[in-house]
């Protein structure tokens, strides 16, 4: 995979620096499809693995980032990227490009690595997946108990690792009252997040995750297609019809009131006959090519100093449980309020985040070296703790599919706003490797 890696590649870099803007968007989608056949007919007993999930991630981006290069040098409108500094589109493709090459030369450059992470639950057990799930919910909208950093981003994940456990348990067994638990929490969840939630991604997680338990029971695309799971996919076209809806309520209405305001919101969407490209949000929202041109205009023209993120992830480095009072580490607002998106609220803080997205951020305070190392250094990390979680390889590992299906989610939307994801990752894997070798130590005891 290397040698094709390293071939496909130069020829990539090549083809960005030659050809006309107007196609330079379709050079990453093709080397990603390329390798995408060529990761499944070489990897056939281990299609679900975490470089070929985040390959297709990295598809739907790019396929977004063409469409939004051609939408804006055809001179239309960015749509919701209306922020893209045209003059820097090829340069932010070449940076994207060499990002996603180098973070699976890394992750392929590491073949495999002891399991370090395993806690088995018993088969007879799964139930206390359903009452673990159900404490971390009630905590959430009822007690709203928290724990600092990444503790709490831990807790948050706990029922969606319950989610892939139980649909996993229930289709390798054949197991109708599991089944029918795993799509409970996942209904919950979802309604759940359509009432509460800000990100519109949170009513997808539940889905995708026990889409995921079921795919790692029954890995046959064939299987998908029977009649099962039609409302899964009925769900899916309501969830793009309404998402720029959505995006109307969603930080001005709670509750039972948003069934209402959606409806509203939907009915004015149509009747703002919006051009074509602000109609396919859900899909041009996947794009990061604007965030990216806006990366390199702040390095080109010296809008900031240099090293002064960097700073803040050395901050990020100590944990809130040895310092309380540690200043919130939040680079998307940073960012936001550099490229002059981020109004101030009420409240003191700002009305919104920006990705950087982690090749940019590595780009702009460490040049096209930053992108090579920095993206080559964090794939073998991804792959280290991968397999150090056990590659989802053990259906009823509850430590290691916790840790894996986080990661799983995490690349399928990319790899991260900004390299504070790197900091996240290593305090979860030291966390969830510390749990589990206590589990096991009291275990034997």
């Amino acid at each position: 995979m290397i040698r094709f890696l390293l071939i496909t590649g130069f020829l990539g870099i090549l083809l960005l620096n030659i050809l006309d803007i107007s196609n330079l968007g379709l050079v990453e989608p093709v080397f990603l499809v390329l390798f995408l056949l060529r990761s499944i007919r070489v990897k056939k007993d281990k299609i679900l693995d975490l470089g070929t999930i985040y390959v297709v991630g990295q598809l739907l981006i790019s396929a977004s980032n063409f469409q939004l290069s051609n939408f804006v040098t055809q001179g239309q409108s960015g749509g919701m990227y209306n922020y893209i500094v045209n003059d820097y589109i090829s340069e932010g493709l070449n940076i994207r490009f060499i990002g996603s090459l180098f973070f699976l030369i890394g992750y392929e450059s590491l073949s495999k690595s002891r399991v370090l992470i395993r806690n088995t639950i018993d088969s007879n057990r799964v139930n206390l997946l359903l009452i673990l799930a159900g404490v971390i919910i009630l905590n959430n909208h009822v007690f709203y108990f928290s724990l600092p950093g990444a503790f709490g981003s831990l807790l948050n994940w706990i029922p969606y690792a319950c989610i892939i456990m139980l649909a996993r348990h229930a289709y390798l067994h054949d197991d109708a009252s599991t089944r029918f638990k795993a799509l409970g929490l996942m209904i919950t969840l979802v309604i759940l997040a359509f009432l509460f939630a800000i990100l519109r991604t949170e009513m997808l997680l539940p889905i995708i995750s026990y889409f995921l338990g079921v795919f790692l029971a029954k890995p046959k695309v064939s299987f998908f297609l029977t009649p099962r799971f039609y409302p899964f996919y009925g769900s899916l076209v309501v969830f793009m019809l309404f998402f720029l809806a959505f995006q109307q309520i969603r930080s001005t209405t709670y509750g039972s009131d948003r069934f209402t305001a959606i409806v509203q919101a939907q009915e004015v969407v149509e009747e703002d006959a919006l051009d074509t490209e602000e109609k396919s949000g859900a899909f041009q929202r996947a794009a990061d090519l604007a965030q990216i041109t806006n990366v390199v205009d702040l390095k080109v023209n010296n809008k900031f100093n240099q090293g002064e993120t960097l700073t803040v992830l050395a901050v990020a480095l100590i944990p809130r449980v040895l310092w309380p009072g540690k200043p919130k580490i939040a680079l998307g607002v940073w960012f936001a309020i550099k490229i002059g998106k981020a109004l101030p609220t009420d409240n003191g803080w700002y009305n919104t985040s920006i990705n950087m997205t982690v090749p940019g951020h590595l780009w702009m305070e460490l040049g096209y070296l930053g992108v090579i190392f920095g993206m080559f250094f964090i794939g073998l990390f991804y792959k280290f703790i991968w397999t150090s979680c056990g590659s989802l390889s053990e259906p009823l590992n509850f430590m290691g599919t916790l840790l894996c299906g986080f990661l799983l989610l995490t690349v399928l939307s990319g790899i991260g706003a900004d390299l504070q994801i790197v900091v996240t990752l290593l305090a979860l894997f030291l966390i969830v490797l510390t749990l589990s070798n206590f589990i096991r130590f009291v275990s034997v005891k």
